[in-house]
């Protein structure tokens, strides 16, 4: 069973991943590449992932995506953000579980990346008709295994911190 103090972090994990997902929005970055984003909300996800757990990390992105879904109402980017953020979990959980010895917090962010494109391409290419847009993949892949390093690092940073303070309440 959940404690309460546990509940709270879980319910500002979600509003950490919402606010910087909404921020996200006003960041210029798809002038020259559509749809490219950082992927910031996932600090939180893979947070949450090594902290508590995958039915947690869950929690936050359904309910991120949900909530960035009533904020701009645009049914496509949240049907893409769901497929690309559930897969993504999915193949981050697997690795993060089953392969931690092969591959640390940077490897299972870059996993997370690449699944979370390839959910997004598969998702557009089933609303479009198209499958050509898989040609968009590689561009994605790359740009994703940089900006994943950076998810990492500030996930690993948060997460330092918040067994620090999470250890200091505990005492």
């Amino acid at each position: 069973m959940m404690k309460t103090r546990d509940f709270v972090y879980i319910a500002l994990f979600t509003v950490f991943a919402v606010v910087l997902s909404i921020l996200e929005n006003f960041i210029p970055l798809s002038f020259s590449i559509p749809g490219l984003r950082i992927g910031f909300a996932n600090i939180a996800v893979i947070a949450v992932l090594y902290i508590y757990s995958f039915k947690y990390a869950l929690f936050i992105v359904l309910i991120k995506n949900f909530l960035v879904f009533l904020q701009f109402g645009n049914i496509i980017a949240f049907s893409m953000s769901m497929s690309g953020g559930l897969l993504s979990l999915i193949f981050m959980y697997i690795f993060k579980r089953y392969l931690d010895k092969y591959f640390s917090i940077y490897g299972v962010s870059a996993v997370g990346a690449f699944f979370h494109n390839f959910g997004q391409i598969t998702c557009a290419s089933i609303i479009l008709s198209n499958k050509i847009i898989f040609a968009y993949l590689p561009i994605l892949v790359i740009i994703g295994t940089f900006t994943s390093i950076v998810i990492a690092k500030a996930a690993e940073l948060f997460i330092s911190r918040f067994k620090n303070i999470r250890g200091y309440i505990n005492e």
